[in-house]
């Protein structure tokens, strides 16, 4: 595929989805690494919305801070999204938020066993150590630790992200992309 197609994929991604939460009204915040991104807007970095710096440590570590972070300055529900989930749209993105509602946790699987998107009401730091993270068993090990907590979740559709040049291919053949305007 090469670095440029992959680069023009990867912030096709990042558009379509700093839109859909735009478009669903909802605030966003680009979590980047490394940190020193944060302080100064890369040029692909052209959606609106806070850019924060992710911190250090692992997938699990990265994601807690963020949640750890919201929940101090006040938010009562917080959202987190893969900036690689083509099949994203504002309905899924609003049923996440109306399922926090009444569930303190949601998750949105994707098909490599992983998922896309992690809404919680309160922090859990126990879902964030101890996570096979890039495996195919991060929802089901998720999952565990969230009825061990006794948390209540709902999960949303099942979707597929785009980790490798072979899931583009994937999404690619099984629907139009044409609202990702990549080349």
């Amino acid at each position: 595929m090469g670095a440029d197609a992959a680069l023009e994929i990867y912030r096709a991604l990042l558009t379509h989805t700093f839109d859909t939460a735009q478009e669903a009204g909802y605030t966003t915040e680009l979590r980047v690494t490394p940190d020193q991104y944060a302080a100064n807007r890369p040029e692909w970095a052209t959606e609106p919305g806070s850019i924060r710096p992710q911190g250090a440590g692992s997938l699990g570590d990265r994601m807690h801070l963020g949640f750890a972070e919201a929940f101090q300055e006040g938010i009562d529900k917080v959202v987190v999204i893969g900036t690689d989930c083509p099949q994203l749209d504002k309905h899924i993105l609003a049923r996440a938020f109306e399922v926090l509602e009444t569930h303190e946790a949601v998750l949105g699987p994707a098909h490599d066993g992983g998922y896309y998107l992690l809404g919680l009401r309160r922090e859990v730091p126990t879902l964030f150590s101890g996570i096979p993270w890039s495996t195919s068993l991060v929802l089901e090990t998720t999952k565990t630790i969230l009825k061990q907590e006794n948390i209540s979740y709902l999960l949303l559709p099942t979707l597929t992200d785009v980790d490798t040049e072979d899931d583009f291919r994937l999404v690619r053949q099984t629907q139009p992309l044409n609202h990702l305007n990549i080349k």
